[in-house]
């Protein structure tokens, strides 16, 4: 169960999160995702939507000091981490996919307005934005919430782990008898990497992750969930401190 203080987050009515409806998961699983030149050309849209999620936080006074006050520069000046050992062995279990050119990773205009050092997803258009300095940021594809999952505002990394176990909620065993507690490792749904999810010092029960299913990475999938590929969540986790800032926007 989601904490009751989670003021700054909100369910979408069930006629917004409906837009998701359209995106048809094909056979191939081949996405026609936005070009960078797309992106771009929604860059204004999308400063906008985090505009207004910034200055709503702030005139309500949710903006945490946790995740505002530390210099930024610490949080994308070291490189990615090198894989360790039990990486690279997880990994090699796992389902070796041909990596899609659309959804690699890559340094472009940042499309956003938050500060360097922030954490931006675009649940609609399934893209995560680590902002650098200099007006840049780092793209990532990610899987979003599916219908009825979808959800947005400010909360910060309140911790990671390398290899999580996963403890589902109550509310999903009760949807999946199936789901059940899970080790760190090749069969987990969290993948290599979790960064946890947290507003006022509660768990948001939401987390940035990795997966066990890497087809699932670009589509409307998950139960609120933000899901990447392995790659992409050692590359991230790497580069963000706890309390960094998530921003994530809906359209």
């Amino acid at each position: 169960m989601i904490p009751e203080n989670l003021d700054r987050l909100r369910l979408l009515p069930e006629e917004q999160a409906g837009r998701l409806r359209s995106v048809a998961v094909s056979a191939s699983r081949d996405l026609e995702y936005p070009s960078l030149s797309q992106s771009k050309s929604k860059a204004s849209d999308l400063q906008a939507r985090v505009s207004f999620v910034v200055a709503a936080l702030a005139l309500g006074g949710c903006v945490s000091e946790t995740a505002t006050s530390r210099p930024e520069a610490q949080i994308v000046a070291q490189a990615p981490a090198a894989l360790s050992h039990r990486d690279v062995h997880f990994l090699s279990l796992m389902p070796q996919v041909r990596p899609n050119p659309l959804y690699a990773r890559m340094v472009v205009d940042n499309p956003t307005q938050a500060p360097p050092g922030t954490i931006v997803v675009d649940a609609q258009q399934r893209l995560l934005y680590l902002t650098l300095p200099d007006r840049k940021a780092i793209r990532y594809v990610v899987a979003t919430g599916r219908d009825g999952f979808a959800w947005r505002g400010s909360v910060y990394v309140g911790r990671k782990a390398d290899w999580p176990d996963w403890t589902p909620p109550p509310e999903m065993r009760s949807r999946d008898p199936m789901a059940r507690w899970t080790a760190g490792g090749a069969e987990n749904p969290l993948g290599a990497r979790a960064l946890y999810l947290y507003a006022n010092g509660a768990d948001t029960l939401y987390r940035i992750h990795g997966t066990n299913d890497p087809f699932s990475v670009g589509m409307p999938v998950s139960s609120g969930c933000i899901r990447m590929s392995n790659a992409d969540i050692i590359d991230l986790a790497s580069r963000v401190p706890n309390g960094t800032r998530v921003i994530v926007v809906h359209a």
